[in-house]
């Protein structure tokens, strides 16, 4: 995971620059990206976003990291760690204003560094994790993404250790539990089963006596714990 985390580091001091570059190498940690002032940080960001950034408070030219942040629109939940040797009341005001964000003291050691990167990237697994899903998500196929839009999703099963996913009759397989990829689902999709999860936009015909929800492809049973809930949300007698 270290070697494949991509780190912008910032900091217009050369020598603390490599300072922390060392530690950040002994800790295992690889793809870096490195500037040294102000104007290499924002070329850096508008050229393409790292996984996590770790800059100097004060930097070149009088500019903070707070300028590199009002003129760069860093996408949330980006990890921005901010290091310097000095911190005040007023510091920490501005600071907090930025998400996700912590700090650390140039002089804290490799372990108190190690720990809040590891920190920020497991909240951010977290709130990946939690976040709906809104237009569209992508699936690994190969060596590419695939782009699948939400709406056009018929079902979703139950897959051995992985979860398949029916978009326009074409199978993706991803690894996910049931529940959580029925969490980060708009509502117009439904778990009618331990195995199954529908798109109620796709139903043609529900089988009351045999359990069974007719979709565009396929026939697919419903739990009698969630027939209720079917029928209650849109039937219409």
């Amino acid at each position: 995971m270290k070697s494949n985390l991509s780190i912008l580091v910032i900091d217009d001091d050369k020598f603390h620059l490599d300072i922390l570059v060392s530690k950040l190498k002994s800790l295992k940690y690889s793809n870096l990206r490195l500037a040294n002032t102000y104007n290499e940080a924002i070329s850096s960001l508008m050229e393409s976003l790292p996984d996590i950034i770790i800059t100097d408070y004060y930097l070149d030219h009088n500019k903070t990291a707070l300028d590199i942040f009002k003129n760069v629109n860093v996408s949330f939940p980006t990890p921005i760690i901010i290091i310097s040797s000095y911190f005040n009341h007023e510091v920490l005001d501005q600071i907090k204003e930025i998400h996700p964000i912590d700090f650390l003291s140039k002089n804290d050691s490799e372990f108190e560094l190690d720990k809040t990167i590891m920190l920020s990237c497991n909240k951010l697994e977290k709130i990946a994790k939690n976040s709906p899903l809104h237009e569209f998500v992508l699936v690994k196929t190969g060596k590419f993404l695939k782009k699948i839009t939400i709406d056009q999703i018929e079902y979703i099963s139950v897959y051995g250790k992985y979860l398949k996913i029916i978009s326009e009759a074409t199978p993706y397989l991803v690894r996910s539990s049931l529940n959580d990829f029925a969490a980060k689902l708009p509502e117009n999709f439904i778990k009618i089963h331990q195995s199954y999860i529908i798109n109620i936009n796709f139903v043609q015909s529900i089988n009351v006596d045999e359990n069974m929800v007719n979709l565009k492809t396929i026939q697919i049973p419903f739990a009698r714990a969630f027939k209720k809930l079917l029928l209650s949300k849109y039937y219409i007698p």
